[in-house]
């Protein structure tokens, strides 16, 4: 598993679609939280992996 630190220099900037794509990833694990134990809620394993990675490929 990968840790966040602190950078050492400023981010570039990011278009507002790789801003929407992230804010979209952390939305889905919202609601994934939000219904863990609501048994009529199914997640989707490729969904939740597209977001990860989303979510991976920048800090």
């Amino acid at each position: 598993m990968k840790s966040f630190s602190r950078a050492s220099q400023p981010l570039s900037n990011v278009d507002e679609t790789a801003i929407k794509q992230q804010l979209d990833a952390i939305d889905y694990l919202q609601r994934m939280t939000d219904h863990q134990f609501d048994r009529s809620w199914e997640q989707d394993s490729s969904t939740l992996e597209n977001h990860l990675k989303t979510l991976q490929e920048r800090p």
